[in-house]
């Protein structure tokens, strides 16, 4: 595809994506399936961009693509079970293990000499702390608050660590979730001030057509985060991020670097590597 092609693309997905999560929702009363054929479909949309964008009624066309596709799913011998809430222990564990394999090479690729310790923010379910970039599954049902509104429903990846450079400490904290999910990357920008601090933001288009953004939050403490976030084609929506404190800029804390440990560059690179999807 080419790239003036893919902009509209990703223009198209990103305004669909939450109304294509709910029409899925109803093909299948399940959030996580739900999300998987999102994925799916936006996955078979880009690689027939070239021909779908000329279609008269690409909505319609684009159900078709998330029906077929529920189809398919219902003719395969395992999701002929019921749905639940939980996804298979063994997919979690193998997610967990890979996952944190290609992290913690990608920041030690970044960040060579750099010692890695547990972050104390790093605990889930409470009382359960995890080790450095070691990943965990947060995972809680959706709840129906019968007025209308609905709650829970989340369903990602997490991981944390303590960086340790020539002394000085600061964090750096990964997730991982599908694209129209409660945890999805922003893909577009926003500025002013947030929570007392000055929010800078830019939007960037990755190598292969990711949507990217950018952001830097000062406080007039002197706590600074950098984040990227970025898009992927296959659906996976990744946040890494990196600030100048040993925990959390939530829990407090002297910063002990002008700088957060990793730079958007970084964090950028980090997030565009092969690996780190939820759709190996």
């Amino acid at each position: 595809m080419k790239r003036s092609e893919d902009g509209g693309y990703r223009e198209y997905a990103t305004a669909r994506m939450e109304a294509l999560r709910r029409t899925a929702y109803l093909l299948c009363h399940d959030w996580h399936l739900a999300d998987d054929l999102v994925a799916i479909t936006i996955g078979k949309l880009y690689r027939h961009w070239r021909r779908a964008k000329d279609v008269t009624h690409l909505d319609a066309y684009v159900r078709r693509i998330l029906v077929r596709s529920r189809l398919d799913e219902k003719a395969r011998p395992w999701r002929r079970e019921e749905p639940t809430d939980e996804l298979p222990e063994t997919a979690v564990a193998a997610a967990v293990g890979r996952l944190t394999a290609v992290l913690t090479t990608a920041v030690q690729k970044q960040l060579p000499g750099t010692a890695f310790e547990a972050n104390p923010g790093a605990e889930y379910p409470k009382g359960t702390p995890h080790g450095p970039f070691e990943f965990f599954h947060v995972n809680t049902p959706l709840v129906d608050y019968g007025d209308g509104s609905c709650g829970g429903g989340e369903d990602y990846f997490t991981a944390r660590a303590t960086t340790v450079t020539a002394g000085v400490k600061g964090n750096v904290m990964a997730l991982i979730g599908r694209m129209g999910g409660t945890a999805s990357p922003s893909t577009e920008c926003s500025t002013g001030q947030v929570a007392g601090g000055d929010l800078d933001c830019e939007r960037r288009t990755g190598p292969n057509g990711e949507v990217v953004v950018i952001t830097t939050l000062s406080n007039p403490s002197g706590v600074t985060y950098y984040r990227s976030e970025v898009s992927k084609a296959d659906g996976t929506g990744i946040i890494v991020q990196a600030e100048n404190v040993a925990v959390d800029a939530k829990a407090g804390g002297t910063p002990e670097s002008p700088t957060p440990p990793l730079s958007h560059e970084q964090l950028t690179q980090i997030a565009l590597d092969p690996g780190v999807t939820l759709y190996p």
